[in-house]
């Protein structure tokens, strides 16, 4: 089970940042909404910035030739990273690839998500375990639950950071992503 308690510290203050958070929004009935382009603004975008930042990808996800995710914008070639055209499109990838790696098969730990979502092939997978087991507090074969909102609400921002070098979003809008993915295919 997943226990840390940093996190879920860390999400009770997004929730509390989410109720407080500027104008009220117009929200569905799973609480919550997609949010314009303006949200972002302070989202670095230059020849500086992390390629994820640029394509509004933080997560790098790749197009897998077939699916067509929303938000996409172009048609990229197989195995491209995919442009979206807001970030909220972007953070929600990153939550909807875990969510369907999880319920594809056997990636219910960290070392089995990230031997899937970031193959040695393209990365160096086991710093990438490392990353995600020490700043969550947990073992790299505990089990977790990627349909609790909370565990993938801890999970989203480290593999934001891990993929970007930063994580320039607020725990609102990676709430407002995961809520989305979790409950739209």
């Amino acid at each position: 089970m997943w226990h840390s308690h940093r996190q879920q510290k860390l999400y009770a203050q997004a929730a509390g940042n989410a109720t407080d958070a500027g104008p009220q929004r117009q929200v569905n009935e799973y609480g919550y909404y997609r949010p314009d382009n303006s949200e972002f603004d302070h989202i670095n975008r230059g020849a500086d910035a992390a390629l994820g930042y640029r394509n509004r990808n933080p997560g790098n996800v790749r197009y897998d030739g077939a699916s067509r995710w929303d938000g996409m914008v172009g048609n990229p070639r197989q195995n491209d990273f995919i442009q979206f055209e807001n970030d909220h499109y972007g953070i929600r990838s990153v939550a909807r690839n875990v969510l369907t790696q999880y319920e594809r098969g056997d990636y219910n730990t960290i070392s089995g998500l990230l031997n899937r979502y970031a193959p040695r092939n393209q990365n160096n997978t086991q710093a990438y375990i490392n990353h995600l087991t020490n700043v969550l507090g947990i073992g790299a074969d505990e089990a977790l639950d990627m349909n609790n909102p909370e565990v993938l609400d801890a999970i989203v921002p480290i593999i934001i950071t891990h993929e970007t070098g930063s994580n320039q979003y607020t725990p609102e809008q990676i709430c407002n992503a995961v809520r989305d993915a979790m409950h739209r295919q």
